[in-house]
């Protein structure tokens, strides 16, 4: 019985996750996903090349969601994981030209980050940025694919990057050191344009051209004073 139940699992699985040869690189330069409250789930906008979705349902992981409570001092990050049908859940895209008033998502939304360290406030709250990276995938079908396995209308292969803007409520609690306790509250992800190579090069153009004329500069300095 165990041998057909991994069999019926295996083919399930071949007929809901599209094959990856046939995805389309995405990269994500617009919108957001945001996160609110200890046990809340997600809420995002994606927008790339002839590309926007928005869904989100149940909760995923969240670094920072279990911070209930953290302690001034200690680190945290913006890393996130949001994965599968009942986290991404549907809602509205465009694709290729065509606009979809109800998809459904399967996927990963994958988000990392270095880690920083909770400070003293003297407000009720405190605010912490932190630059994050996005990898993952997203697929979009017309029908529930657990419910109406189907082809997807589109596989993408994400990829991204922005700023992540974390906010924790302070307590009133301290602990015997004097430290502050703090809350999550919420956590938003902004998305952000990449820096096209040819911009990249221009800028690092510029500051070699600042560095020169700041050296020789310098140099004529140290002559005259000589």
């Amino acid at each position: 019985m165990r041998k057909y139940f991994n069999t019926l699992c295996l083919l399930t699985a071949c007929l809901l996750l599209p094959q990856q040869s046939n995805a389309e690189e995405m990269i994500i330069t617009g919108g957001n996903l945001s996160v609110a409250g200890l046990s809340g789930g997600p809420s995002f906008t994606l927008q790339g090349s002839g590309f926007s979705a928005t869904g989100g349902r149940d909760p995923g992981f969240v670094a920072a969601q279990l911070c209930s409570p953290c302690v001034e001092g200690q680190t945290v990050s913006a890393a996130a994981n949001f994965a599968g049908e009942l986290t991404l859940g549907s809602g509205q895209a465009t694709y290729g030209g065509t606009s979809y008033s109800n998809i459904y998502y399967t996927g990963n939304l994958t988000f990392t980050s270095n880690s920083v360290m909770l400070t003293a406030t003297s407000d009720s709250s405190l605010q912490i940025s932190v630059p994050f990276v996005l990898s993952g995938s997203l697929n979009g079908y017309l029908q529930n694919p657990f419910v109406s396995p189907s082809d997807p209308v589109f596989t993408l292969v994400l990829s991204g990057q922005g700023l992540a803007t974390i906010e924790f409520l302070r307590t009133s609690y301290t602990d015997n050191q004097g430290r502050q306790f703090f809350q999550f509250r919420s956590i938003d992800y902004k998305f952000q344009p990449v820096p096209e190579p040819a911009t990249l090069l221009l800028l690092g153009s510029g500051l070699a051209g600042l560095a020169s004329h700041y050296r020789k500069r310098l140099r004529r300095k140290i002559r005259s004073e000589s």
